[in-house]
């Protein structure tokens, strides 16, 4: 039974990428909580057979502290909702560790088929997802591009492109590991279509930090072995980096036989390389069983196959260069590193994080408050660099324990592919360490692990790396087991919920795209009722009350809408004050129910909150022109030109267009405050 349920945690670990990466709560919360009745269960097991449970101390330790920085944090989250979301992930992380490491602590070359075989073959189906896209022939894949980058199931190139390398170095130690020919063979057809649509993600991070890695793969690897990965892995480059500029060509051509054409000789021309040279391999070391020549030349064979690549590369350049797509040109040859905006995420990551080190300001702190310290106008939803993201949302203590785990598992992983003696261990630990070490290097300037999918593949190699002895403590089953049933279950109860909540809400959302507004309504309803925090769906319901107000055929029917939106405004503001699209929302419909003053009032905070967002100005002139006209009918002359004062004064950046209906307003307050006079300037 425990052996069925860490397989089952390992399968839904690898196929939860094809599930848009579990990027969104719907497909994220539902995974996480089938994880957690496997958990359950689990656990319930340990406590009926009263079998203690084994976890690695240092891994305890600092997985409970970030869980503690993530509840700190509620004190000062803005986003208390959303820090609850993130807190339950970091919960769910450290008990599927415990699960996975107690199970698999002794038997650790078996959790690495169980990793790598089901993540290779989720890699394949993705690459095939991702690149049939890129012809626009299937309509539904379209979100697996962007701007024909492929982005496969995970919907993001970068995210895409790393996903796929690691794939590739888990396929090359499949290679070794199981040690057949017709593993090799077949696994090196399945790695050329993964490099292709690697290649093809276009994501100078992803191929900078990929190849290093499988550089650092194929230098680490166990002696005997070095030489052989690397021909395996040019037998899959090589005609994947030759078909790669036909394939692109392809983009938007409709032509989907054609690529699945490509695809099909790419992977069939792969295996018969590979059959070849699993050929000159046995010739090889037929030869030097028979000749029994020395170590001196086999070393000599390895540097000569080196130079050779080398030299080779350089002579060919120019005709290697000219095999690559110009799309993937332009994107280095426009690269700037001083001008590269992710430096500008990190600097104004640091600026929140002065200001708010010792708590953080909560999980998707960042999301609301990056506008207020941005110096130009961009749109970023995460930092880009994991470890500040969970400094900036969880403090100085999530960020000390999060970065505490990555560096005890390098370490670890270095100690342990030092020492390995087997062969069988070292050949996984290099695989693992260079996967690894590609996540975290990634993840310095992308936001890889917001992916919950990639945040499981991240614990499972965290616990694959852990030693088997070293650092082992064993809980009580009669004390730890009925802790983690209790958390387990919790954890069961929260994600499917949210599940749910978040599947009326999707629902709701199509139905707005289908333009049936009323059984949109039900939805979201129903979403609010299942998750009443969630200010997303009081937000969803305040524009469709509004929608509702519009077409309204009567005067009593419309102000009745728009109080219930303004009610559902209110309440999303309330639970997520500094967005500014809440904001916005609610200021309009204050405008609707002739409230200028309770306007005014968000329009001067949206401005503080978002500083270079253009329409922000334009609703702050028009609420000090609201305002003041309200005073004028109220007899109250002096704050009224105090206001229309305010309104011409206004300083707006400089990205308002020329031809803005903000000067309109200006104008406006301008002659109202001329048409006054003196007399009541005075009064």
């Amino acid at each position: 039974m425990k052996k069925m349920i860490a397989i089952f945690m390992m399968l839904t670990t690898a196929i939860s990428p094809l599930f848009r990466g579990l990027f969104f709560d719907l497909e994220a919360s539902a995974f996480l909580a089938v994880l957690a009745l496997l958990s359950f269960i689990y656990f319930i097991r340990k406590l009926t057979n009263k079998e203690d449970i084994f976890y690695n101390k240092w891994l305890l330790i600092l997985g409970t502290l970030l869980v503690t920085a993530y509840c700190i944090a509620f004190i000062t989250a803005v986003n208390p909702r959303k820090n609850l979301s993130i807190l339950i992930q970091v919960t769910e992380y450290l008990v599927f560790s415990i699960v996975l490491y107690d199970y698999y602590h002794d038997k650790k070359e078996k959790l690495s088929l169980a990793l790598m075989g089901p993540v290779v073959i989720s890699a394949f189906i993705n690459a095939i997802i991702g690149l049939e896209a890129i012809t626009g022939a299937f309509r539904f894949l379209n979100d697996t591009l962007n701007n024909a980058r492929v982005g496969g199931t995970l919907q993001y190139a970068n995210t895409s492109a790393i996903y796929y390398m690691i794939a590739v170095i888990f396929s090359l130690t499949l290679m070794y590991l199981l040690d057949k020919p017709v593993y090799r063979v077949f696994l090196s057809g399945i790695n050329t279509i993964i490099l292709l649509a690697m290649l093809l993600t276009r994501s100078r991070g992803g191929y900078i930090v990929g190849f290093s890695a499988v550089l650092l793969y194929l230098i680490i690897k166990a002696k005997g072995f070095r030489l052989k990965s690397t021909g395996s892995f040019f037998c899959s480059a090589g005609p994947a980096f030759l078909i790669m500029q036909r394939v692109s060509a392809l983009t938007a051509t409709q032509n989907a036989i054609t690529l699945t054409k490509l695809l099909l000789i790419s992977f069939l021309a792969t295996i018969f390389l590979a059959v070849i040279y699993e050929g000159v391999l046995l010739i090889i070391l037929r030869a030097k069983i028979k000749l029994n020549l020395p170590k001196a030349f086999s070393l000599a064979v390895q540097i000569s196959v080196v130079v050779l690549i080398i030299v080779s590369v350089f002579l060919l350049r120019n005709k290697i260069i000219a095999l690559i797509p110009d799309n993937i040109i332009n994107r280095f040859v426009k690269y700037n590193m001083l001008d590269n905006i992710r430096i500008t995420f990190d600097i104004d990551a640091l600026e929140l994080i002065s200001k708010n080190w010792l708590s953080g300001v909560g999980a998707g702190g960042w999301e609301v408050l990056y506008y207020s310290v941005q110096d130009s106008d961009y749109i970023s939803r995460a930092v880009h660099n994991h470890f500040l993201e969970v400094f900036v949302d969880a403090g100085i203590l999530g960020f000390l324990s999060f970065t505490s785990i990555v560096i005890l598992s390098i370490y670890y992983m270095v100690k342990e592919v030092v020492k390995a003696e087997h062969l069988q261990k070292r050949i996984y630990l290099s695989g693992l360490f260079s996967g690894f070490a590609a996540l975290v290097i990634h993840s310095t300037f992308d936001f890889d692990l917001s992916y919950v999918s990639i945040g499981l593949m991240f614990w499972v190699m965290i616990v694959l790396g852990t030693p088997e002895s070293k650092h082992k403590i064993k809980l009580k089953s009669s004390l730890a087991a009925p802790l983690f049933i209790i958390i387990s279950a919790a954890l069961i109860l929260v994600n499917g919920i949210t599940a749910m909540a978040e599947y009326n809400a999707k629902k709701g959302l199509d139905l707005t795209v289908e333009k049936d507004y009323s059984a949109a309504r039900s939805y979201y309803e129903e979403a609010l009722r299942l998750d009443p925090y969630n200010y997303k769906y009081s937000f969803e319901l305040s524009k469709l009350y509004s929608i509702f107000a519009y077409r309204s055929t009567s005067d009593e029917k419309a102000t009745a809408w728009n109080e219930a939106a303004l009610a559902m405004a209110e309440r999303s503001t309330s639970q997520n004050p500094y967005l500014p699209e809440n904001i916005r929302v609610l200021i309009r419909l204050y405008y609707d129910l002739d409230m200028p003053l309770e306007a005014l009032e968000y329009a001067e905070k949206v401005v503080s909150y978002q500083p270079y967002y253009s329409q922000n100005y334009v609703l702050l002139a028009r609420s000090y022109l609201e305002a003041a006209k309200h005073n004028l009918e109220m007899k109250n002359y002096d704050k009224a030109i105090e206001l229309l004062e305010k309104c011409i004064e206004i300083e707006h950046p400089a990205n308002i267009k020329p031809h803005s209906i903000f000067y309109n307003y200006q104008e406006d307050a301008s002659t109202i405050l001329d048409s006054i006079g003196t007399g009541e300037r005075s009064y």
